[in-house]
């Protein structure tokens, strides 16, 4: 039987295996997994161990600090789960391109970025021009364009 968490974590881009390793799914799969798909506000409390609660708070329209509301309810609304699969996929995109190294990630989304018009990467996630944006950069850091 696969336990909720599993399924989570398959849905944000990890497959569990027997040590609990995760192992980065590309963003094809993290979309098949999730349309059509409706989440919990459990869900929400478990996909926040995975990405940053002020990245998930973002995508959501909430703040980090009102996420608690969000894990009480019973389903999300489409809107909100369809800027979770987007924003998944960008997020794994990025820990790909970072081997899944947490310091790097964060380091890479917490600044802010010349090439993004002085933005923090983090910020941009919560919409659809700025996780663009984002991909781009990421596009052209490993493909060693770093203009």
């Amino acid at each position: 039987m696969i336990e909720l968490s599993d399924v989570v974590a398959q849905r944000f881009g990890y497959k569990m295996g027997r040590k609990r390793k995760a192992i980065l799914l590309n963003a094809i799969e993290i979309h098949r997994l999730m349309a059509d798909q409706t989440l919990t506000g459990r869900d929400v409390q478990q996909i926040a161990e995975m990405i940053p609660t002020a990245v998930l708070a973002d995508a959501l329209g909430t703040s980090p600090s009102n996420i608690g509301k969000v894990y009480d309810r019973d389903s999300l609304r489409k809107p909100q789960v369809s800027q979770l699969v987007d924003m998944s996929k960008t997020y794994s995109r990025i820990r790909e391109f970072f081997d899944d190294d947490p310091s790097l990630v964060q380091e890479f989304l917490t600044p802010p970025t010349p090439a993004l018009d002085g933005e923090c990467p983090a910020t941009l996630l919560a919409d659809s021009a700025g996780r663009d944006a984002v991909e781009a950069m990421v596009d052209k850091m490993a493909y060693g364009d770093l203009s």
